[in-house]
């Protein structure tokens, strides 16, 4: 494979040491794991009025927001923007499995916004991230804009479409998890989530990136 850039030691170590920005895109959140009726039959809890029903909503919401924080991962499909300096051989997509990229462009010198050709590069879908990975007789671009964040990769990634898509255990955590807000309201931080609950997100779904190369 041809390098269309060149880069010495020292200014890889600067970039490895840049920590990559994510930014998600598209409409907010319309589908969740979790229901209001999964709530109900799990903690068998009446909601009468249209009040309660939205602000159990909200708790799932927050639920769903802190496990996604905390384990790393999207859950329902979601669509996010990450942004790379230079090409390298793979690109992990660090915001969850099933990736599909939606569109993979770089700012050439002329700063006009390129398209990656699509015959160049596959992606890689894997647990829990999927890459984008050039093939090996391909080239990376040779007209790259030397500048942060020249390359603009737009993507969907998440265990799938609905919420029969997501693990039966990491619903029940949230279930769980859920419960216990609605149960401990007013008496517990913000961002604090039951142990039980907690050990179960850390056992089977937490990703923690502890590798040289989570730059990527």
């Amino acid at each position: 494979m041809t390098v269309g850039l060149t880069f010495t030691p020292e200014s890889i170590i600067t970039y490895k040491a840049r920590a990559y920005t994510y930014k998600q895109t598209g409409t907010p959140r319309t589908i969740r794991p979790i229901e209001l009726a999964d709530l109900q039959a799990h903690a068998k809890i009446d909601f009468v009025d249209t009040g309660q029903t939205d602000y159990i909503n909200f708790l799932i919401d927050a639920a769903v927001d802190a496990a996604e924080r905390f384990t790393n991962r999207s859950f329902i499909n979601q669509t996010w923007k990450t942004y790379r300096d230079f090409f390298t051989a793979f690109i992990t997509l660090r915001r969850g499995t099933n990736a599909i990229v939606n569109s993979f462009k770089y700012f050439n010198t002329s700063n006009i916004l390129t398209v990656v050709p699509a015959d160049s590069y596959y992606v890689s879908v894997q647990n829990p991230y999927s890459s984008i990975v050039f093939k090996m007789d391909s080239q990376f671009p040779g007209d790259v804009l030397l500048q942060q964040n020249c390359i603009e990769i737009e993507f969907t990634a998440g265990y799938g479409a609905a919420k029969i898509d997501v693990p039966f255990g990491l619903r029940m955590l949230l279930l769980q998890h859920v419960t216990w807000l609605y149960e401990n309201k007013g008496n517990c931080p913000v961002d604090e989530i039951p142990p039980i609950v907690l050990n179960g997100y850390k056992k089977h779904f937490r990703v923690i990136d502890i590798n040289a190369t989570t730059y990527l």
